[in-house]
């Protein structure tokens, strides 16, 4: 059993429902939590999996984790797998008051607090967020890093970057950087707008391509025309399928002030944009300077500015970085190999559970 927040297709959505459907393919008896209305929700059902609806699941309080608690008791389960830190707080609560299951959770940001203090194993998407974890004294013979992952299936077929352009409206010689991201304040997105006229005042031809929705959508509008810049900032809105959208792009921008290890950067880097990206959470573990994108240090805008120059100036170095960081991704990140180390993991706390 699988329970996960009822958000939009952000990362970890996209990271369970992945998770999912492989286990369902696999002859593994798998239902999810959710909210029966959420776009998650939707893309389970599309793929078969069993959805246990319950609304606001995620939401920590007496109603809903009474509610959750009668439901895991009736379908009792010998796993669950709780994904982030709320949902695994909740169950956490939920289930220490039951002989059974075992709880696995996994932990996609930076750990803060001790959500995961009732957990019987927890999985981190970097080496990072384990080392996050390791502070608040969990058991380190308890935890695990196990990178997030893009399924190779869906890059297989990219749109060409002509057809995609001419649909949003760019011309070929523009220099396109692409934000793939919720619009929230973590994201950076005030940063990119900042970003992106520092480079229109070196004559540098630029747009912007936000991809993504969110609760700050109207209040960059609203910014991206008090800065005069209606022309040269695209907001596409959301997209169950990125990839699809990305291979428009010459440069995949994270100017995000925290991160786990954001499946938007793998997703880019497959469609052969050239990430430059503050170094934050696990980023590092997937960018290697100057070899496959470029690192600066959180919140300096100038070592933004720098590389994307370069880029700019030099066609032959951005497809060189571009064609790493394809091959960077398709060497480490793939999901055939996460999926067995996670299946390591149900094997491993199922044994351990026995004994």
């Amino acid at each position: 059993m699988l329970l996960g927040a009822p958000n939009s297709m952000g990362g970890a959505e996209r990271h369970l429902l992945e998770l999912a459907t492989y286990q369902h393919h696999s002859g593994i008896e798998v239902s999810v939590i959710t909210d029966s209305n959420s776009e998650l929700s939707k893309n389970l059902q599309s793929a078969g999996v069993k959805i246990l609806g319950v609304k606001d699941s995620w939401r920590y309080n007496f109603l809903n984790n009474l509610k959750l608690r009668n439901l895991i008791k009736r379908e009792d389960p010998d796993l669950v797998h709780a994904h982030m830190a709320k949902s695994a707080q909740i169950c956490g609560a939920i289930l220490k008051s039951l002989p059974r299951p075992i709880l696995v959770s996994t932990a996609h940001n930076l750990v803060k607090g001790d959500h995961f203090r009732f957990a019987d194993f927890v999985i981190c998407v970097s080496g990072k967020v384990l080392d996050s974890l390791m502070l608040k004294r969990f058991p380190k013979t308890h935890a695990i890093t196990i990178r997030n992952w893009v399924l190779a299936e869906r890059f297989q077929d990219l749109p060409s970057k002509s057809k995609i352009r001419k649909h949003i409206g760019v011309d070929g010689s523009t220099l396109l950087l692409v934000l793939l991201g919720r619009m929230e304040k973590v994201k950076g997105h005030d940063t990119a707008l900042t970003l992106l006229s520092e480079l229109l005042s070196k004559g540098i031809d630029t747009k912007l391509l936000f991809i993504g929705d969110g609760s700050l959508q109207s209040m960059y509008r609203r910014k991206v025309a008090n800065m005069g810049l209606a022309n040269q900032v695209i907001f596409y809105g959301f997209s169950s399928v990125p990839e699809q959208v990305l291979p428009a792009g010459d440069i995949l921008l994270m100017p995000s002030r925290k991160e786990g290890l954001p499946l938007a950067l793998m997703e880019g880097m497959m469609c052969g944009l050239v990430p430059v990206a503050f170094s934050v959470g696990g980023i590092p573990e997937v960018i290697h300077h100057g070899v496959n994108g470029f690192l600066a240090e959180p919140e300096n805008l100038s070592q933004l500015v720098e590389p994307i120059g370069r880029l700019h100036a030099n066609e032959t170095l951005r497809c060189e970085l571009a064609e790493n960081a394809r091959e960077t991704i398709m060497s480490n990140f793939i999901s055939r190999r996460a999926f067995q180390e996670v299946d390591k993991v149900y094997a491993k706390v199922m044994k351990a559970d026995q004994t």
